[in-house]
């Protein structure tokens, strides 16, 4: 039986878990920058216990990224669509980087599906997907800080650099690395960003809805 509870152990506990965070956010960071299809290839395969969930990993990533801008005052999304804005406009766009993590659910599906060779669940391919999402989102908060989404091609420079890592990080994950993989890459990210937009169609019709 463990003895009483003093300020030492619970000083003890945090620290631990402090550096067992900084240990597997930094490996699984500096794995995603050089070689995001292995790291999501070996965490799948079992190799769990040196790098950050997959789902904790996006979501701090994202949250970083969201909370970074609003503290700056940078614009996450394309213009509004008219002069004064829009109160529901913005808070879609505000929350549009977590829907697309359920937007990466058919992407998932589609991806076990294009490369069912592979043996890979949707479970699997959503790890991938995971990974691949969240990592950009770390290489995107300068861009974006720098006011990349102002500029009149910013929105597509934002998703060519997400097609570019995501095709990359694809490449490493299959093998061979091929045309034909990098093809399917592409169809799988296109997928991604429709239901992207569905998604967000469907939080405006929620939103509506409510405030009605």
């Amino acid at each position: 039986m463990a003895g009483r509870l003093g300020f030492r152990d619970l000083a003890s506990a945090v620290l631990a878990e402090v550096a067992s965070f900084d240990t597997a956010f930094l490996r699984t960071f500096i794995g995603l920058t050089r070689d995001p299809g292995r790291v999501a290839r070996e965490y799948i395969e079992g190799r769990r216990v040196r790098y950050m969930n997959p789902l904790k990993y996006a979501l701090f990533a994202v949250t970083f990224y969201v909370v970074t801008a609003h503290l700056f005052g940078a614009q996450i999304g394309p213009p509004r669509p008219r002069p004064g804005g829009d109160a529901r406009f913005d808070l879609i766009f505000s929350l549009l980087p977590y829907l697309m993590l359920l937007a990466l659910l058919p992407a998932a599906a589609l991806q076990k599906l294009l490369f069912r060779s592979s043996g890979d669940r949707v479970v699997e391919c959503y790890v991938f997907g995971l990974f691949a999402y969240s990592h950009v989102s770390w290489l995107l908060t300068p861009l974006v800080l720098a006011g990349i989404y102002a500029l009149p091609a910013g929105a597509f420079a934002v998703h060519g650099l997400r097609l570019v890592f995501w095709i990359w990080a694809t490449l490493g994950f299959y093998r061979p690395r091929s045309l034909k993989v990098a093809l399917k890459a592409g169809l799988v990210f296109l997928t991604f960003l429709f239901f992207t937009f569905v998604c967000a169609g469907i939080a405006g019709v929620l939103l509506y809805w409510w405030e009605r």
